[in-house]
C-alpha cells in the first residue's frame, strides 16, 4: 500500500471491512476523477447523468419520474439539477400536454452538442479503469452485482 494512502491508518476488523473501506476509497477516488474531466464544463457529475440519461429518448421529452429511475445516485434532487441545467440552456422543461400534473423534460440541441464533448472528455476517465484486464473488469462487475443484490 503506498504511504499517501488512507486506508493504511485503519486497523481491519476482518477482510469483508477492509474490502468495504476500499470500495468506498476507491469510490471516492474515481469521482474525484470524473469531477476533474467535467469541471471544465461546470457540470457536476449527477447533472452530466441526467444528460445521460436524457440522451436516448433525445429529441423527445420525459418526466421527471423517468430520470429518477435510471439515475446511478437514487437520493439525487432532479428538480435542482434541472434547474441548473435548465439555467444553461441543457434542458427544457414544459407542461406534459397529455397529464397537467407532470412537466415534461427534454436535452435541448445546445444540450446535446455540449453533452457530446463532456462525453468525449469522460470516456477518456474509462482509462482508469485500463489497469485490468478484460476478465478482472468482469469479474469485479460481478462481485458488485453480488454486493448490491445482498
Amino acid at each position: 500500500m503506498k504511504d499517501n494512502n488512507p486506508l493504511q491508518y485503519f486497523e481491519f476488523h476482518n477482510e469483508n471491512h477492509e474490502a468495504l473501506l476500499n470500495l468506498i476509497y476507491t469510490s471516492n477516488w474515481l469521482e474525484r476523477r470524473l469531477k476533474h474531466a467535467m469541471a471544465k464544463y461546470n457540470l457536476s457529475h449527477q447533472q452530466f447523468m441526467v444528460l445521460k440519461v436524457l440522451e436516448k429518448p433525445y429529441p423527445n421529452p420525459v418526466s421527471a419520474g423517468f430520470i429518477v429511475d435510471r439515475m446511478l445516485n437514487q437520493g439525487a434532487n432532479v428538480t435542482k439539477l434541472v434547474d441548473k441545467l435548465e439555467d444553461k440552456k441543457w434542458v427544457q422543461r414544459s407542461l406534459c400536454p397529455d397529464n397537467r400534473r407532470q412537466m415534461d423534460i427534454v436535452l435541448t440541441e445546445e444540450g446535446y452538442k455540449m453533452l457530446q464533448k463532456v462525453s468525449a472528455d469522460v470516456r477518456e476517465t474509462h482509462n482508469m479503469l485500463a489497469c485490468l484486464s478484460k476478465e478482472e473488469a468482469s469479474e469485479l462487475t460481478r462481485l458488485m452485482q453480488i454486493i448490491r443484490e445482498h
